[in-house]
């Protein structure tokens, strides 16, 4: 929670999202960052530090690129 709760600090102070997830990409079972605007659909790509963990399961594949998603 903690390190979710700093990237969001780090977010909120002008870091860039690829730069403020790293601590949080490097929990066990973290597998991608993403930011949502005010409406909820997905701002910007996927931050994967394990791209390995996402790439090599099928069900993962449709959120390679979810911008935009909601």
């Amino acid at each position: 929670m903690r390190a979710f709760e700093r990237a969001a600090e780090r977010l909120a102070a002008g870091e860039l999202l690829e730069e403020v997830c790293w601590n949080f990409l490097a929990l066990d079972n973290a597998a991608r960052c993403f930011l949502l605007d005010q409406n909820g659909r997905q701002a910007g790509r996927n931050v994967v530090l394990r791209a390995d963990r996402a790439a090599h399961e099928a069900r993962f594949l449709p959120l390679i690129d979810a911008q935009g998603a909601n």
